[in-house]
């Protein structure tokens, strides 16, 4: 052993502020740089560089020039501890490797290394549920469905890529829970997948629901559910809420599209009261107009008045439909 190498007094090893575990993931660093603690410098340091070195090891075990930083260490350093910042580049250029961090003060103090794997966190991408173009919300309606049928797309995002083999599950159900399940297959389109869900299946399941989801290379993506029902336009306001005095307001549900039968009725709530018409039969596919007296709307400017339909459809105990509903 040398005099050099017995004069020779070890330190405490760095730490990175980011890396406490021995693990630095550069996704989380988010672009920014990263930072070395050295603490406890004995106090013969002071006045004198301090040499930090990064040595990295690529993924393919290549060992990269060694990065150096230099510090003139200062009495603030002593007591309070040093903090010097890397560049992101460097934690980057050895994502899926490592490196050892050391440091030394000439002409006899050095550090023990602190050895730390890179590693790079980005979440794995996940499947994004299916969906179908013709729901509004989680209800499809029939009478928004085309002849060729509705539309469900799943869109070629990662992880599926062009070609990948996916497995559609559609249960649909109808009003008596009943359950039909359709399994289609295709491969995935460079922007997106379509398949079709017949638009007779649509009108045979009225009151009941479907749930999709689908399968690709062993995973199963989330669930859409959905109710299959009528009559989900909201209704609407026939011209400005500026009537003549004493003139009676007009609300219109368009182009109803429920079943034989159906009783349609309007309610109005506001701050000071609430309202509800008397129920009308509709008449199918045919815009149903309601005239409300002009006093249900005398209120303070600027106070919102909410509006729904209400649907009441006679129950048949045999096929269990269901009663009377809001929109």
């Amino acid at each position: 052993m040398s005099t050099e190498e017995a004069n020779l007094q070890f330190l405490e090893k760095p730490e990175i502020e980011e890396a406490l575990s021995g693990e630095l993931d550069w996704h989380a660093l988010n672009g920014k740089n990263f930072n070395v603690i050295i603490k406890n410098l004995p106090s013969d340091a002071v006045d004198k560089e301090l040499k930090l070195t990064w040595l990295g090891t690529t993924s393919d075990e290549e060992e990269l020039d060694p990065e150096h930083k230099k510090h003139l260490v200062q009495w603030p350093d002593i007591f309070n501890g040093l903090k010097i910042e890397l560049e992101n580049d460097l934690a980057k250029a050895v994502v899926g490797g490592s490196a050892v961090i050391d440091y030394e003060i000439a002409p006899n103090l050095k550090s023990y290394p602190l050895d730390i794997t890179v590693i790079d966190g980005t979440p794995e991408p996940e499947l994004n549920a299916p969906e179908v173009i013709e729901a509004i919300g989680s209800v499809l309606s029939p009478d928004r469905v085309k002849e060729d049928g509705a539309t469900v797309m799943i869109k070629t995002v990662a992880p599926i890529v062009e070609g990948d083999e996916i497995l559609l599950t559609v249960v649909a159900t109808d009003g008596t829970g009943a359950p039909i399940e359709l399994k289609p297959m295709a491969e995935a389109g460079a922007q997106h997948t379509a398949f079709s869900i017949a638009k007779g299946l649509v009108e045979a399941i009225v009151g009941g629901s479907l749930t999709l989801r689908y399968t690709i290379k062993g995973e199963t993506s989330p669930t859409l559910e959905l109710s299959v029902d009528y009559g989900i336009i909201p209704p609407k306001l026939e011209g400005e809420l500026h009537p003549p005095q004493g003139a009676p307001v007009k609300i219109i549900v368009p182009k109803y599209t429920g079943m034989k039968g159906d009783k349609i009725a309007i309610s109005i709530d506001l701050p000071h009261l609430s309202y509800r018409s008397s129920q009308k039969e509709a008449s199918k596919l045919e815009d149903q107009a309601f005239e409300i007296p002009f006093g249900v709307f005398i209120a303070p400017l600027s106070t919102t008045a909410i509006v729904h339909y209400h649907v009441c459809r006679q129950i048949d105990e045999n096929n269990k439909r269901r009663g009377p509903h809001t929109h």
